[in-house]
């Protein structure tokens, strides 16, 4: 816990700065998690009855996911797409990353939970097969 000293007008001087320092790294802590489920599940599966249109290619998981972490880190939707890519390639998953219109047509039909408040502490991001979880410290 890093050491403050109050200062008139309600402010604060920083009195332990390695401290400090490690706490503003690990707001930015994020571990991501994809188990062998969650990446079966990451594209669709295809059906034997054929609707109008073209079918989705990218399931509804993959879609929540790319959004939930659009919000935590309130990126643009291209943002979004370049984030989860980097992501995917650090962990050497070869899955293709839905591209920012399909997010955005696609999130119109899906109920997504969001996060009333961002979590304080590491943020770890869970896919498996029951879909996707964010989950913040102590909630395990």
């Amino acid at each position: 816990m890093s050491k403050a000293r109050k200062l008139r007008g309600g402010k604060y001087k920083v009195t332990n700065w390695p401290s400090y320092n490690k706490s503003l790294k690990d707001r930015g802590s994020l571990t991501a998690w994809f188990t062998q489920e969650g990446i079966n599940k990451w594209l669709e599966e295809p059906q034997d009855c054929r609707s109008r249109g073209r079918q989705n290619k990218y399931s509804d998981i993959s879609i929540k996911m790319m959004y939930i972490l659009r919000q935590i880190f309130n990126l643009r939707l291209r943002q979004t797409e370049g984030f989860v890519s980097s992501i995917l390639e650090a962990l050497k998953i070869k899955l293709p990353t839905p591209d920012y219109t399909t997010i955005s047509r696609r999130i119109r039909n899906i109920t997504v939970d969001f996060m009333p408040r961002k979590p304080i502490g590491p943020i770890n991001l869970i896919l498996d097969s029951s879909g996707i979880k964010v989950l913040g410290e102590k909630e395990w």
